[in-house]
């Protein structure tokens, strides 16, 4: 799946994928998405043109850098763990 494809979905809901792993996709921005486990905010993923920009952390802002995933599924299972 292109980053393009994996971004419309993550945009129209968490793609069932990332529902098994127990978390969930929250729209930030257009091509930002805040990944939570419950109620806890476990980081930050970014839809860049090489793939998946990934952020551990509460705040974006104050976010540790994880670096970049190919895939949508392999982000979040960098961000949550």
């Amino acid at each position: 799946m292109s980053v393009i494809s994996d971004a419309r979905e993550a945009r129209s809901a968490t793609p069932e994928a990332v529902r098994s792993l127990g978390a969930r996709l929250i729209p930030v921005t257009l091509t930002c998405y805040q990944v939570a486990v419950g109620d806890q905010v476990r980081g930050y993923l970014c839809c860049t043109g090489e793939g998946w920009e990934c952020y551990a952390g509460r705040a974006l802002d104050t976010a540790e850098d994880l670096g970049v995933r190919r895939t949508l599924l392999e982000a979040v299972r960098t961000v949550v763990g």
